[in-house]
C-alpha cells in the first residue's frame, strides 16, 4: 500500500543540504585552520630566530669589547692605568691618597655607652 506523495507533502519534509555543499564548508573550515596554525607556528619560528640572533649579538659584543681592551693593553700597557686613576679616580690600595682602612670593624676604640 503505496500512496502517492502530493505536492504538499513533499514541501513539508525538511529539505536536506547538499552533500557537496557539506564538503566545501568542511573543506573551507579545515583549510583556514590550518593556515591559521601554520602562519602561528612560522611567527613562533621566527622569533626563536630573533631571540638568537640577539642572543649571539650581545655575545659578539662582549668579545669584541674584551678583544678591544686586549689590544688597548697590548698597544699601550699604560692606558689602563691612568684611565683608571683619571677617569675612574680609582688608586692602587697602597698609594697614601686612598683612605685608611685598617683599623674599620675594629671595636677597641669606640665606647659603649
Amino acid at each position: 500500500m503505496s500512496r502517492a506523495i502530493t505536492g504538499r507533502e513533499r514541501s513539508e519534509r525538511p529539505r536536506r543540504t547538499p552533500l557537496w555543499l557539506v564538503l566545501l564548508g568542511v573543506s573551507l573550515a579545515v583549510g583556514v585552520t590550518t593556515a591559521h596554525v601554520w602562519s602561528k607556528v612560522e611567527r613562533a619560528d621566527v622569533a626563536q630566530g630573533i631571540s638568537a640572533a640577539r642572543a649571539r649579538a650581545e655575545i659578539l659584543r662582549e668579545e669584541r669589547s674584551r678583544l678591544r681592551a686586549e689590544v688597548v693593553m697590548k698597544t699601550k700597557p699604560g692606558i689602563i692605568k691612568q684611565i683608571a686613576e683619571t677617569q675612574l679616580m680609582m688608586f692602587p690600595a697602597s698609594d697614601a691618597g686612598g683612605a685608611d682602612l685598617s683599623n674599620v670593624g675594629d671595636d677597641a676604640d669606640v665606647s659603649r655607652g
